[in-house]
Protein backbone atom coordinates (compact mmCIF):
# COMPACT_ATOMS: atom_id res chain seq x y z
CA UNK A 1 0.00 0.00 0.00
CA UNK A 2 2.97 2.42 0.84
CA UNK A 3 4.39 1.98 -2.21
CA UNK A 4 1.78 2.58 -4.51
CA UNK A 5 0.30 5.67 -2.03
CA UNK A 6 2.51 7.71 -0.44
CA UNK A 7 5.79 6.87 -1.26
CA UNK A 8 6.75 8.79 -4.18
CA UNK A 9 5.51 11.86 -2.50
CA UNK A 10 7.92 11.04 0.67
CA UNK A 11 10.87 10.21 -1.71
CA UNK A 12 10.46 13.33 -4.20
CA UNK A 13 10.03 15.73 -0.95
CA UNK A 14 12.65 14.37 1.19
CA UNK A 15 10.37 13.48 3.87
CA UNK A 16 11.60 11.27 6.82
CA UNK A 17 8.82 9.94 8.93
CA UNK A 18 10.02 9.54 12.39
CA UNK A 19 7.74 6.66 13.36
CA UNK A 20 5.90 8.91 16.01
CA UNK A 21 2.10 8.86 16.50
CA UNK A 22 1.83 11.89 14.63
CA UNK A 23 3.33 10.56 11.43
CA UNK A 24 1.56 8.01 11.01
CA UNK A 25 -1.42 10.02 11.32
CA UNK A 26 -0.87 12.51 8.96
CA UNK A 27 -0.13 9.84 6.65
CA UNK A 28 -3.23 8.09 7.41
CA UNK A 29 -4.86 11.77 6.67
CA UNK A 30 -2.53 11.63 3.49
CA UNK A 31 -3.96 8.19 2.21
CA UNK A 32 -7.88 9.30 1.95
CA UNK A 33 -6.56 12.22 0.43
CA UNK A 34 -4.88 10.50 -2.30
CA UNK A 35 -8.26 8.53 -3.08
CA UNK A 36 -9.76 11.15 -4.76
CA UNK A 37 -7.81 10.36 -7.30
CA UNK A 38 -7.26 6.92 -6.91
CA UNK A 39 -10.45 5.69 -6.25
CA UNK A 40 -13.50 8.30 -6.72
CA UNK A 41 -16.13 6.02 -5.48
CA UNK A 42 -13.98 5.53 -1.98
CA UNK A 43 -13.32 9.22 -1.53
CA UNK A 44 -17.28 9.98 -2.26
CA UNK A 45 -18.11 7.43 0.66
CA UNK A 46 -15.49 8.70 2.84
CA UNK A 47 -16.46 12.34 2.19
CA UNK A 48 -20.22 11.03 3.46
CA UNK A 49 -18.84 10.79 7.41
CA UNK A 50 -19.55 13.58 9.80
CA UNK A 51 -16.38 15.16 10.51
CA UNK A 52 -17.44 17.89 12.87
CA UNK A 53 -16.20 20.79 11.00
CA UNK A 54 -17.30 23.82 13.22
CA UNK A 55 -17.39 22.18 16.58
CA UNK A 56 -13.87 21.32 15.99
CA UNK A 57 -12.93 24.64 15.39
CA UNK A 58 -13.22 25.75 18.88
CA UNK A 59 -11.61 23.12 20.29
CA UNK A 60 -9.06 22.57 22.73
CA UNK A 61 -4.91 23.36 22.38
CA UNK A 62 -4.27 20.16 21.45
CA UNK A 63 -6.50 19.56 18.71
CA UNK A 64 -5.73 22.76 17.52
CA UNK A 65 -1.91 21.51 17.82
CA UNK A 66 -3.06 18.26 15.88
CA UNK A 67 -4.33 19.82 12.95
CA UNK A 68 -1.54 22.32 12.52
CA UNK A 69 1.04 19.45 12.49
CA UNK A 70 -0.95 17.39 10.43
CA UNK A 71 -1.68 20.10 8.22
CA UNK A 72 2.46 21.24 7.83
CA UNK A 73 3.02 17.94 7.00
CA UNK A 74 0.95 17.48 4.23
CA UNK A 75 0.81 20.91 2.28
CA UNK A 76 4.46 21.90 3.09
CA UNK A 77 6.68 19.37 4.11
CA UNK A 78 4.71 16.62 1.36
CA UNK A 79 4.37 20.70 -0.91
CA UNK A 80 0.96 19.24 -1.79
CA UNK A 81 -0.61 23.04 -1.54
CA UNK A 82 -1.10 22.81 -5.59
CA UNK A 83 -3.09 20.13 -4.81
CA UNK A 84 -5.16 20.04 -1.58
CA UNK A 85 -6.63 23.18 0.30
CA UNK A 86 -6.35 23.50 4.22
CA UNK A 87 -10.38 23.13 3.94
CA UNK A 88 -10.30 19.66 2.39
CA UNK A 89 -7.27 18.70 4.45
CA UNK A 90 -9.15 19.87 7.99
CA UNK A 91 -12.21 18.20 6.71
CA UNK A 92 -10.19 14.55 6.68
CA UNK A 93 -8.84 15.27 9.86
CA UNK A 94 -12.11 16.09 11.14
CA UNK A 95 -13.80 12.58 9.28
CA UNK A 96 -10.71 10.32 10.93
CA UNK A 97 -10.64 12.12 14.16
CA UNK A 98 -14.51 11.50 14.88
CA UNK A 99 -14.80 7.93 12.90
CA UNK A 100 -11.81 6.37 13.99
CA UNK A 101 -9.64 5.76 17.07
CA UNK A 102 -6.71 7.34 17.70
CA UNK A 103 -5.70 7.84 20.75
CA UNK A 104 -4.79 11.58 20.53
CA UNK A 105 -4.42 12.16 24.54
CA UNK A 106 -1.11 9.80 23.88
CA UNK A 107 0.41 12.01 21.12
CA UNK A 108 2.38 15.50 21.21
CA UNK A 109 -0.27 17.25 19.15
Amino acid sequence: MHSENECEILTANKVKCTGSLDDYFSLEVLRCLLLKDKDPKIWERVMEHEHHEAARANGTDKTLKMENTTMDFILNLCNLKEVFDSDIVSKVIGILSVNTFWGHQYTNR
